[in-house]
């Protein structure tokens, strides 16, 4: 799942240069088919994974703060979520 948001984002970010905007809206769309699959009747998961992909694919230094804050937040509480 976090493949199918970063491979779109990495893209439109890195090879393609549309821009932030662009690389939003491509990761947008990743993150909307991944929640409404048309092969399963519109009917899919939940895209937290996919979402982080989309944002490792955009921000990878962003990404890395989140996991540290998570871990440290996790490691505090005992709460993952």
């Amino acid at each position: 799942d976090i493949f199918k948001g970063w491979l779109p984002a990495f893209l439109a970010h890195s090879v393609f240069n549309i821009g932030a905007a662009g690389t939003i809206i491509v990761g947008l769309c990743a993150v909307l088919g991944h929640v409404y699959p048309v092969f399963m009747r519109f009917k899919g998961g939940k895209a937290v994974a996919t979402t982080g992909g989309v944002i490792l694919g955009f921000a990878p230094i962003l990404t890395l703060l989140a996991a540290i804050i998570w871990a440290i937040v996790y490691k505090l509480s005992g709460y993952p979520s």
